[in-house]
C-alpha cells in the first residue's frame, strides 16, 4: 500500500499583467543563439558571443542603450578567443563586467575569464584575468553574492560530463576558492540568480542529459546548497532569464523532449511563487541573450526549430502596474488522491516523473480529485492546464 508520506500544500498565485512584447531594433552583428550579457551601466548592457548562422563562433560585443533601445558597436574579445555557452557577471554599473569560460569553435571547453571595461564615451576593452585552476567547461551558471564575489557553478568539460564543482572567484584580488560541491549530479545552461545574500540555480541539463525541474538555493555563511520543494516549474533548459529587484524573469528555452518554448514567467523571490505572464507572440526560440531595465525585460537573438536570429524584442512594463486579476491554485495531497482547491476552470491535470515521463493524466476534471493509488513510489510533478489556457505547476512526494 503506498502511504503519502507528509500532507504537502502547494499554493500558486497566478497574475495577468498588462505588459506587451513589441519587436524593435535587431542585434546589430549576425544572427546568433548561445551568447551572453551583462549590464556595466544603468543605461548599458553589452552582449556577444554565440555562435552565428554559419557556425561560426563568434568574439564580438555590442552595446544597447536602455532609454533610447538602440544598438552600438563594442571592442571585441581577442580573435583567438571565440566562444560559445559562455557565462557571465557584472560587478554593478561601474562600467565593467566579466566573461568565464565556454567552448571555442575547435569544441575545446575554456577555463579563461576576461574582464570588460568602459567609459561611458569610449569603445571599452578587455584584459585577461586568472584563470580557473580547473578543467574548462561551458554552460556554466554564475551570480554574484556582494560586491566583490562571483561564484560559478557546474558546466560541463570536456568529456562531455556534468561538473558538480562550484567555485568562488574574488574580484578584489583576483583569485579562485574552491567550494562545496552541488548535493546533485551536476547542472548545463541552467539558470541563475540571487536574493540579497542567497544564490539560487534551477532548470538546466544533469548529467544524464535530463532536463531538470529543481531549484536549489545557496547559502555562502555556511557553504552549503539545500533543495527548494516548493520552487517546481516544469523541466527545461536553454532558458533566457534576467532579474529585476525581487522578480526573476524567464523567457523559452526548450523542454525534455527538446520542443522550444514560448512561455513567460517570473519567479517572485520573497514567496517563492510563479507569475505566469503575457506569453510571447512570435515563434517559439532558445538560446536567446536576456536582459533588463528597471521595468522592461529585453530578448535578442537565439534559435528557433529552424533559424538563427538576429531579433530583438522588450516585453514593455512588467513590474509596477496593478494586477488585472489574480488567481489561485492549492493541491492538496490526502490519502491515494490529489485534491486541487483553485478559483479556475480546469482542463487536464497530468503527473509527471522527474524524468519527464507522463504517469497519470485526466481531463475536464470537474470533481477536482486525481487518484495516485498506483502511482510508483517517487517524486513527481503534477501540471494543472485551466481552461483560460494557464499552466500550474507542483511537487507531490508518494512512498
Amino acid at each position: 500500500m503506498k502511504i503519502i508520506l507528509l500532507l504537502f500544500v502547494s499554493t500558486l498565485s497566478i497574475k495577468a499583467f498588462s505588459q506587451s512584447w513589441n519587436q524593435i531594433t535587431d542585434f546589430p552583428g549576425p544572427s546568433r543563439d548561445d551568447g551572453v550579457s551583462f549590464r556595466i551601466y544603468p543605461n548599458q548592457t553589452i552582449c556577444g558571443s554565440g555562435r552565428d548562422a554559419g557556425f561560426n563562433v563568434t568574439s564580438d560585443f555590442y552595446v544597447f542603450d536602455l532609454g533610447q533601445e538602440t544598438w552600438d558597436s563594442r571592442a571585441s574579445l581577442p580573435d583567438s578567443c571565440v566562444r560559445q555557452y559562455a557565462t557571465s557577471f557584472s560587478t554593478g554599473f561601474n562600467g565593467t563586467g566579466f566573461v568565464f569560460g565556454g567552448v571555442n569553435g575547435a569544441g575545446v571547453e575554456l577555463n579563461d575569464l576576461w574582464r570588460f571595461g568602459a567609459t561611458p564615451w569610449g569603445s571599452g576593452g578587455w584584459i585577461n584575468f586568472q584563470s580557473l585552476p580547473s578543467v574548462g567547461r561551458s554552460g556554466s551558471s554564475s551570480f554574484m553574492i556582494g560586491p566583490y564575489k562571483a561564484y560559478i557553478i557546474g558546466g560541463k568539460n570536456q568529456s562531455v560530463t556534468t561538473e558538480t564543482e562550484v567555485w568562488e572567484y574574488e574580484i578584489t584580488n583576483d583569485s579562485w576558492t574552491q567550494k562545496n560541491d552541488l548535493p546533485f549530479s551536476g547542472i548545463w545552461r541552467g539558470v541563475s540568480f540571487v536574493d540579497d545574500t542567497t544564490g539560487y540555480i534551477g532548470l538546466g541539463i544533469d548529467s544524464a542529459g535530463v532536463a531538470n525541474s529543481d531549484f536549489y538555493r545557496y547559502l555562502p555563511t555556511t557553504d552549503q546548497w539545500e533543495l527548494i520543494p516548493q520552487l517546481s516549474m516544469s523541466a527545461r533548459s536553454y532558458v533566457s532569464h534576467a532579474q529585476i529587484g525581487d522578480g526573476v524573469y524567464l523567457y523559452g528555452g526548450a523542454d525534455s523532449l527538446g520542443n522550444y518554448l514560448n512561455t513567460f514567467e517570473r519567479i517572485n523571490l520573497p514567496s517563492l511563487t510563479i507569475d505566469i505572464l503575457t506569453p510571447f507572440p512570435a515563434e517559439a526560440r532558445k538560446g536567446t541573450m536576456a536582459f533588463a531595465s528597471n521595468d522592461d525585460l529585453y530578448i535578442t537573438t537565439g534559435v528557433t526549430a529552424t533559424n538563427r536570429l538576429s531579433e530583438t524584442w522588450v516585453a514593455a512594463h512588467v513590474i509596477g502596474l496593478d494586477d488585472l486579476d489574480e488567481s489561485y491554485i492549492q493541491v492538496f495531497q490526502s490519502g491515494n488522491e490529489l485534491e486541487i482547491k483553485t478559483d479556475q476552470d480546469i482542463r487536464s491535470i497530468e503527473i509527471i516523473s522527474m524524468d519527464g515521463r507522463t504517469v497519470k493524466s485526466k481531463r475536464n476534471e470537474a470533481n477536482r480529485r486525481i487518484s495516485i493509488r498506483d502511482v510508483e513510489s517517487g517524486v513527481y510533478l503534477w501540471h494543472i492546464l485551466s481552461e483560460g489556457g494557464r499552466r500550474f505547476s507542483g511537487r507531490i512526494f508518494v512512498n
